[in-house]
């Protein structure tokens, strides 16, 4: 009894130490309300959520620092993500080529430091979370897109922990490493460490969706980093799933902003409707992933890229006739390239290039094709002329406004970065323009060769591209679209031999990967198509068979990966020669990589 009472003596002390510390001031950082009720403030803009959690009235964030400049406690108190001021919301009456202005320049930032040391339980983390700071984000962004990894992503570590382990995963894998990279393959420390960390993340981000405590903009930037994990391991569909959750996500925070005009036009501006919630780059990055998944598997209905291909109108009605800087050239292509593919989506008979795992009894959710409509991005297309003429009306604005920059970065004065630059944007022009000047998979005898110039200035393009493999890609794995899917426009639609076989070479020649596109795997399916639709084909062919003839071209190509086994099974139907009821037969391979 006389201990039970002295234990009971030891806990009423604790308690009444207890009392005494949460009565005094905790939180020098925060809202005002928090601030006067002394409690912790998570500091949620515009409300926190504690205040809106218990019914009170958030009455905002003072705008004085509370502690003195080179204190201790100023380095870990202040705002999470300085906003950029590009990133200031636009008024309605705010024309677009303002937003690109001299005076948006990003120079005026003043960045954070990174996360204090303290956060990271090992010093394996810590060192992981460095690589990804000092080398894989300034990778991921490869040079042409903004400082959402270098400056956004690095910062949420600070307050997010899904974010700060799902970065760990990332830098601890060390994309900037060529291939091979025995330290990091699978069933490594090193590797099995980052699918740790990799768990972690996801198990956090759950807990905070499933606690109503994880906003729009932490579950956004997640994605974008569970995408970049799962599409370096080749999870392709898991990559996919994360960037239609985000896009779904998106879609319905900005539905009140897609109303139509008095013409039933979607007029919308590029970005962030709301920058102070989330920021016009993550908003990009979505943007420009929605183009690369569009072009490997999408399976949403027609009505819904019908949907899709006219937002934007407004921006494409006031393209400024020549463009004043390559940021403002780049974001109008990558809004003309995926309103074009939304076009061509919505007028194929699509076979897709995987297989989505869905358990048998299961029915496709709305926007998905169910397998007996299976969807593929180059073949069986339904045209619609008028709308695939005004579609490269588009293209032809763009390229028109375009021009001047274009000349410009080739001058010997220009600065190599605007110079590779500009050269992806053509690269990117002349594949979304070819894509939708085909009018099928036999695209080379509808055009009887006409593009065979453009088809020319592609490859060579992606040759310089190639050659300046340092200053372009300094590892075997980048976020953004570059030259892989530019070079499948040739290798798959017009099927140009020679130019073919180019593609081949630099493809198999330079190991790299593009989010979902291996370039490796992409060169050898490229190589077993030649191999089967080259078969009878003269070597002393005349100029009049640079292109494959109808009666070899192959169709209807499906591909599935094996992960686990790196295996690529890939079939097509091809037509028997000399067949006059238009007979085809089946043709399949497993490439390993």
């Amino acid at each position: 009894m006389a201990e039970n009472v002295g234990c009971l003596s030891r806990l009423d002390t604790e308690v009444k130490v207890k009392k005494t510390r949460a009565s005094k001031p905790k939180v020098k950082t925060g809202c005002q309300t928090c601030k006067i009720r002394r409690v912790k403030c998570d500091e949620t803009k515009p409300s926190c959520l504690r205040c809106v959690r218990f019914g009170h009235q958030c009455d905002g964030y003072s705008n004085k620092s509370p502690s003195k400049p080179g204190s201790p406690s100023s380095k870990s108190s202040r705002t999470l993500v300085p906003k950029s001021p590009t990133q200031s919301p636009l008024s309605p009456a705010t024309s677009y080529t303002s937003a690109f202005s001299p005076v948006s320049s990003c120079s005026t930032i003043k960045l954070c430091p990174s996360p204090p040391r303290n956060l990271f339980q090992t010093q394996h983390e810590h060192e992981a979370f460095q690589t990804f700071c000092t080398r894989t984000s300034y990778q991921l962004s490869s040079a042409f897109s903004s400082d959402l990894w270098t400056r956004l992503m690095v910062q949420a570590c600070e307050t997010e922990p899904s974010i700060r382990h799902a970065v760990i995963a990332i830098g601890a894998l060390n994309l900037t490493t060529p291939l091979p990279r025995p330290e990091s393959s699978v069933g490594t420390l090193k590797h099995n460490f980052a699918y740790r960390q990799y768990s972690k993340a996801l198990c956090l981000l759950r807990r905070d969706v499933a606690g109503g405590v994880c906003d729009l903009r932490t579950t956004l930037i997640a994605c974008l980093l569970f995408y970049c994990f799962e599409s370096f391991h080749g999870y392709h569909e898991l990559a996919i799933s994360q960037v239609n959750s985000g896009l779904k996500l998106i879609r319905e925070w900005t539905t009140s902003y897609y109303k139509p005009d008095d013409r039933g036009r979607q007029g919308t501006r590029v970005g962030s409707e709301d920058p102070y919630t989330v920021e016009d780059d993550i908003l990009r990055a979505f943007g420009n992933l929605e183009i690369q998944v569009m072009t490997y598997a999408d399976g949403r209905c027609r009505e819904a890229h019908e949907h899709y291909r006219h937002i934007g109108q407004e921006a494409i009605d006031n393209m400024p006739p020549v463009f004043g800087s390559l940021q403002e050239a780049r974001t109008l292509l990558e809004l003309v390239i995926r309103r074009s593919m939304h076009w061509l989506r919505s007028t194929m008979r699509l076979q897709n290039f995987s297989t989505p795992s869905r358990s048998p009894n299961s029915s496709p959710a709305w926007g998905e094709a169910s397998d007996s409509q299976p969807f593929s991005l180059f073949f069986d297309v339904d045209p619609t002329f008028e709308e695939r003429i005004k579609t490269m009306e588009e293209y032809d604005r763009w390229d028109d406004a375009f021009k001047p920059l274009l000349n410009r970065s080739r001058s010997r004065s220009a600065p190599e970065e605007d110079f590779l630059l500009a050269s992806i944007l053509r690269l990117h022009w002349l594949s979304g323009y070819l894509s939708i000047a085909s009018n099928n998979s036999y695209s080379s005898l509808v055009n009887n060769g006409r593009f065979t110039t453009e088809l020319e200035e592609l490859v060579g393009i992606s040759r310089i591209l190639f050659s300046r493999g340092e200053e372009l890609c300094s590892g075997e794995f980048v976020f953004d679209m570059q030259i892989i899917v530019p070079l499948m426009t040739v290798g798959w639609i017009y099927r140009h031999r020679a130019l073919r076989r180019e593609a081949i070479e630099l493809l198999l020649r330079s190991p790299r990967k593009e989010g979902i596109w291996d370039g490796i795997v992409v060169g050898k399916i490229m190589a077993w198509l030649a191999g089967i639709e080259e078969q009878g084909l003269d070597d002393d062919a005349s100029e009049d068979e640079d292109y494959i003839p109808e009666w070899a071209a192959a169709r209807c190509i499906r591909m599935s990966f094996d992960t686990e086994r790196r295996e690529a099974s890939v079939s097509c139907l091809q037509p028997v020669r000399g067949s006059l009821r238009g007979e085809e037969v089946k043709r399949e391979v497993i490439i390993p990589w």
